[in-house]
């Protein structure tokens, strides 16, 4: 019996027809069949992974996939997926494509789409475009988005985060109010993303709400390790020194006051970590349980 993938994979080859798109629409895409440029970033078993998708592909049996060799990026690729129950497929790899060609391609339907197919065609050109010609590129999509200049704001903020390209174009047009809605923060005279914006000030967006970092991995820790956090806390040190065992008082008399403080009670105990320049203080009930750098991993 004469599988569907085979079928639909003879039907392609006899008319050819497809749609053409990036990897970073595949996920709203209706088509039973698509033709898709984009990258291959990892393998895993007969998995794939390509850059713009946020799941991994199938790959068919007896379809090659080229080696990533010891490029910085693999090469783009025309792909052919076909649509299966809960997964896409790959049934054929064409041979690498140039940029420019991509580039062409897909600058020529965008004004055919809708905005956020526009969104996620542009967010593809830009994630895929040279490096040093990214700026230049972005500045060219502002047209594309005349109707909501807020999306060219959004793509903005997640590729040129902190640089002085976003901060000057936002204040040429007078955007501040614009950039804000689209998500983006203001810090130290420069524009940053959200996410640059959470990792700066320790925080973590969980179940739709804004959390402290420190505070979330505190409770994983007192939850997970309660009984030797407390042990280490009771632990003999060497007066003069912050180590385990260290009271609370010989830590600021010996180091001053911390950066930041942040605590949490579980239980009936206290739970606190205390940040210095280069090195981090974690103390239950007063006492001293852990010590490292910051750029270290906490000791659990």
């Amino acid at each position: 019996m004469i599988s569907s993938t085979l079928l639909t994979m003879a039907f392609f080859i006899c008319t050819g027809s497809s749609d053409l798109v990036t990897t970073d629409e595949v996920s709203v895409m209706d088509s039973h069949i698509i033709q898709v440029h984009g990258r291959i970033e990892d393998r895993i078993g007969n998995r794939i992974q390509l850059s713009g998708f946020p799941y991994r592909v199938l790959v068919s049996s007896g379809v090659k996939i080229p080696r990533r060799g010891r490029r910085d990026r693999s090469p783009l690729l025309q792909l052919t997926l076909i649509k299966q129950p809960h997964d896409w497929e790959i049934i054929k790899v064409g041979a690498s494509v140039s940029w420019d060609q991509i580039k062409k391609q897909h600058r020529s339907r965008i004004d055919q789409l809708p905005a956020d197919r526009r969104e996620l065609v542009c967010r593809f050109l830009l994630r895929e475009s040279p490096h040093a010609s990214q700026g230049s590129l972005w500045r060219s999509l502002e047209i594309v988005f005349n109707d909501e200049p807020l999306r060219w704001i959004r793509l903005g903020g997640e590729f040129f985060s902190s640089q002085k390209l976003l901060s000057e174009e936002i204040d040429k047009r007078n955007f501040r109010e614009l950039a804000t809605r689209a998500g983006l923060y203001l810090q130290g005279g420069d524009w940053i993303s959200r996410s640059d914006f959470y990792q700066l000030h320790h925080l973590r967006l969980v179940d739709g709400q804004v959390c402290d970092v420190v505070r979330i991995e505190l409770k994983e820790l007192a939850a997970e390790d309660l009984d030797r956090l407390l042990k280490q806390s009771k632990k003999d040190h060497i007066v003069g020194e912050v180590q385990a065992g260290t009271s609370r008082k010989s830590v600021r008399a010996l180091w001053g006051d911390p950066v930041d403080v942040t605590w949490i009670q579980w239980k009936s105990h206290i739970l606190e970590q205390w940040q210095y320049p280069e090195q981090i203080v974690r103390i239950i009930d007063g006492r001293v349980c852990t010590v490292h750098s910051e750029d270290e991993n906490p000791v659990r």
